[in-house]
């Protein structure tokens, strides 16, 4: 064949598959995506995963995305036809636009449920995503830390994947990342993490430390600093006393304060009422330095508040 002739048939491709993705990913269709599927689709997007251009690479992960997002049963045929092992392997490709997209991909396998999650680990996902947290692109840091987020939060044994990958000393560059996207998923990351078991919380607090938490509590607003409240409630709500004490050094309290006294979101101002509780619950020392802090006072304010929930 003629290099023209090739050329125009590898367009055609690539549009082909584009339109295979675009026809799965519509959110009130997933009618589209099993239609995508009983017509022998996924076979032919996996192959695409294994071509050497990266063009066709990045069409077959995103119509393979498409398909997966939609609920679990859909996931699990993408991981059945055996696309996890090659979407990991798009992320150790030099193109930044094709590891966006594998780690898209990988998101929306993993986030359905403990199962399709521990594929994505047992696959090699949770290094390759690790590296990658370094990277300079926002968008992609943005969904490789969504990523690892929803599969910490599914199991125990999937969040000591996460921490046994050396990931934790990369969570404060993250935080401080000018990407604010970029910071509230690792704050994700570093919740459920936190939620997982007093183990986890306490390396939280050896890698990370709650001063960078407070950091970024103190450092954004709205929903964005959701995460990093519900972080340090979870930390302080294990019966080792020390890991709220640490945190009330490093004034989480104050943050939270701030979060209770001038956020206008009923559900932020709960959590950082919430988080309080947990810091003030282990002894009277944790419950006067609140008080010091005029906090008991907010809360009554709170409380009283007849708009508020």
């Amino acid at each position: 064949a003629t290099p023209e002739i090739y050329t125009e048939a590898f367009v055609g491709s690539v549009r082909c598959v584009q339109e295979t993705g675009s026809v799965a990913k519509h959110k009130k269709s997933p009618n589209l995506a099993e239609a995508v599927i009983n017509d022998g689709g996924l076979a032919v997007l996996v192959d695409c995963l294994e071509e050497f251009d990266p063009t066709v690479k990045e069409a077959g992960a995103w119509a393979l995305s498409c398909i997966a997002k939609h609920k679990p049963e859909l996931a699990a045929q993408v991981v059945a036809a055996k696309a996890v092992k090659p979407l990991v392997d798009c992320l150790n490709e030099e193109e930044v636009s094709l590891k966006r997209v594998a780690s898209s991909a990988l998101t929306e396998i993993a986030r359905h449920n403990k199962d399709l999650a521990r594929t994505v680990v047992n696959e090699g996902a949770i290094p390759a995503l690790t590296r990658l947290l370094s990277h300079g692109d926002a968008v992609l840091k943005r969904q490789v830390c969504a990523c690892l987020a929803y599969i910490a939060g599914h199991a125990i044994e999937l969040a000591d994947a996460i921490v046994n990958s050396d990931m934790l000393p990369k969570i404060p560059n993250c935080l401080k990342d000018v990407d604010i996207k970029v910071r509230m998923n690792a704050a994700y990351i570093l919740k459920e993490l936190a939620k997982a078991s007093e183990r986890h919380a306490a390396l939280i607090m050896r890698f990370v430390g709650s001063a960078a938490i407070v950091d970024f509590v103190s450092n954004c607003s709205g929903e964005a600093r959701l995460p990093g409240i519900e972080t340090i409630g979870f930390i302080a709500m294990h019966d080792e006393e020390s890991l709220a004490k640490d945190c009330i050094k490093d004034n989480a309290h104050v943050a939270l304060k701030d979060a209770l006294m001038h956020e206008t979101i009923d559900k932020i101002k709960e959590k950082a009422a919430w988080a309080l509780g947990k810091l003030g619950k282990h002894s009277a020392d944790h419950a006067n330095a609140l008080a010091e802090a005029d906090i008991l006072q907010q809360l009554l304010i709170a409380h009283t508040n007849a708009g508020a929930n």
